[in-house]
């Protein structure tokens, strides 16, 4: 039959004590520290996470004030734009409609100064007609006088004319 010595038995005991205060007292606290270990691992990879997704989420958000700042940069040089077109029109409008004002006045003007030379010649002519008739009836009639006399009036109303142009 099988033996088994006393030392054997204690060996054993011993060994089974042994296996409980290591697992006790070494492998329980190493376990626990690798746990912890994972679970701090896993925090800190849980918090690179959330970094990433708020980093990711500032540069949408940036991107899209970006975007939207260029467009409002563009509608502001659009406004700009318009409202230059909008005021050289009135400028250009407002110096039309004064260019012909004043080109209407001008040719008021010259009109009026024109009738004025008119009316002055007219007296002239008038004037020297009545003194023409006046020395006809003053003088006897002929052939040579009437002749006379109109080469005088001709030579009057020429002269009053042309001082008149110069």
């Amino acid at each position: 039959m099988l033996r088994i010595d006393s030392n054997l038995i204690w060996i054993i005991v011993n060994l089974l004590i042994f296996y409980f205060l290591i697992r006790k007292f070494l492998f329980k606290p190493v376990l626990n520290i690798i746990e912890k270990r994972k679970q701090m691992v896993a925090e800190q990879f849980e918090k690179a996470d959330t970094v990433n997704a708020e980093a990711l989420e500032l540069k949408t958000q940036y991107e899209a004030s970006l975007h939207g700042a260029k467009e409002e940069a563009v509608q502001i040089v659009a406004d700009a734009r318009e409202r230059a077109d909008v005021q050289y029109k009135q400028i250009v409008s407002d110096a039309e409609k004064r260019s012909e004002a004043l080109l209407e006045k001008t040719n008021q003007d010259m009109e009026k100064e024109r009738d004025r030379a008119l009316q002055s010649v007219q007296k002239e002519i008038s004037t020297l007609a009545m003194a023409a008739a006046i020395k006809i009836i003053g003088e006897n009639s002929s052939k040579v006088t009437d002749e006379q006399l109109y080469n005088e009036f001709l030579s009057k109303t020429g002269d009053k004319h042309d001082s008149n142009n110069g």
